[in-house]
Parts: structure tokens; C-alpha cells; sequence
């Protein structure tokens, strides 16, 4: 990995060393991540009461799809998908858990299980595409913006497939906001501070994953555009 750091066009807003070993996340918690992104394109199936055919193609799209625009437009090799049949066996079992469970998914305790498992899956995906695009001599801009396709392109082609409008573009509970602070905070201690790169990951991972656990407890949203404006010029939010 460090020749492709020595080789690589560099600007002055690319990072130019990293050290020790390069991030590699294990294939048990790619699996798990791989699954909890599944199971929430499945339940959006599910809720439209699309046939099964509809029900799997919206959870390999949330499951792989951010993996897969990493890989096959960014990156340019073969998405894990295609390499590796692990990863439609647990697409495939999260439809088949979904199905299973969707009557009682109105389950509080349930409800956070997934959620802290698509947490856990939003930190590990923006990291590792982060790490990939910066080991591929990409810019600091473009190192972050792979890690955040690679978080949430997924589920923004779950939402256009479904016909709906992309929900990180609503006003929501924080998510992508995550992904880009996450993305610099890794890029800002392994690039800048010289970390080992295995332990900033660790670290970065922790700290996205603690803030979205924060986030859903206490329902913390972003507000419209709008209200940006309206608090510089001083006006009270209704």
C-alpha cells in the first residue's frame, strides 16, 4: 500500500503517508453489517407489499449498493458481491428475517437492535472507503466523499428504486452528517496526526458509532435549509 502512496499524483490536499498496516475490516463483521443494511431495504419492501422479486432487489441495494458504487466506479474492481457468495447468503437471510419478523417489528427493543447494527455498519463502510480511496491517491475531498457513498449509497438507491425522495436529503435523525465527520476524523488522526492506521480506524468506528447510538435515543435531527438562514438573520424558529 505504501507504493501506492509513493506512485500517486499527489495535490497539495492529498494526504501523503499513512502508517502501519492498512485497515482490513473482518469478513464477520462485513457479513453482519452486510445483513443489517439488508433487513431495512427488505422491511421498505415489505411495507409497499412488493412481491419477493422487489423485496430482494431492496435489500441488495441497501446491503452491497454503497460497496458496490465504491468498487465499481470509484475504485474499479470487482464488487464483493460478485467474488464472494457470503454476501448474497446474508442478504438473502435478512429478507428471509425480515419477512419472519415484520409483524413484530414495531418492537422497541427490536428496533434499536437493527439500528445499532446499521450503526455499527455506517461507521465500518465509511471508514474502509475512506481508507481505500486515500491508499488510491485520491484528494482528501474525493477520500471522503467515497467513504460516504460507501456508507450511504445504499440506502439512497433503496429510496429511489422504492420511488421515494432519498431520506438523507430530509430533514432526519443525523446519518450522513455522521459519515463525513467520521471520514475526517479518521483521515485527520491517520493522515495528519500519524496514527497507525489500524487504531484510527478503531477510534473513528467508536466514535461515529457512539454519536448515532446518541442520536436515536434522544431523536436528534437535522432542520431545513431554511432555518439556517432564518438564525442569522435572528429570527425565532417556530
Amino acid at each position: 500500500m505504501s507504493n501506492l502512496l509513493s506512485n500517486a499524483a499527489y495535490s497539495p490536499y492529498t494526504l501523503k503517508g499513512m502508517n502501519g498496516p492498512e485497515f482490513i475490516l473482518p469478513i464477520w463483521y462485513d457479513l453482519v453489517a452486510t445483513f443489517a443494511f439488508a433487513i431495512t431495504g427488505a422491511i421498505i419492501g415489505l411495507q409497499k407489499k412488493y412481491d419477493i422479486v422487489g423485496v430482494v432487489a431492496l435489500a441488495i441495494a441497501v446491503g452491497v449498493g454503497g460497496g458496490t458504487i465504491r468498487d465499481g466506479i470509484f475504485l474499479q474492481t470487482p464488487p464483493a458481491i460478485a467474488t464472494d457468495w457470503r454476501y448474497m447468503a446474508a442478504i438473502l437471510t435478512a429478507v428471509v428475517a425480515a419477512i419472519g419478523l415484520f409483524h413484530v417489528l414495531h418492537n422497541k427493543a427490536l428496533r434499536l437492535t437493527v439500528d445499532m447494527l446499521d450503526a455499527l455498519g455506517l461507521a465500518a463502510y465509511t471508514i474502509v472507503g475512506t481508507q481505500k480511496a486515500t491508499l488510491a491517491g485520491f484528494v482528501v475531498f474525493g477520500a471522503v466523499l467515497v467513504g460516504v457513498i460507501n456508507a450511504v449509497g445504499g440506502g439512497v438507491l433503496r429510496d429511489i428504486l422504492s420511488g421515494v425522495e432519498p431520506r438523507i436529503y430530509r430533514p432526519s435523525q443525523w446519518y450522513a452528517i455522521i459519515s463525513v465527520g467520521g471520514s475526517l476524523l479518521f483521515l485527520a488522526i491517520a493522515g495528519l496526526a500519524g496514527l497507525d492506521m489500524q487504531v484510527s480506524a478503531i477510534i473513528a468506528i467508536a466514535t461515529m458509532v457512539i454519536i448515532r447510538a446518541i442520536v436515536i435515543v434522544f431523536d436528534i435531527k437535522t432542520r431545513p435549509a431554511e432555518s439556517v438562514r432564518n438564525i442569522v438573520r435572528g429570527k425565532k424558529q417556530p
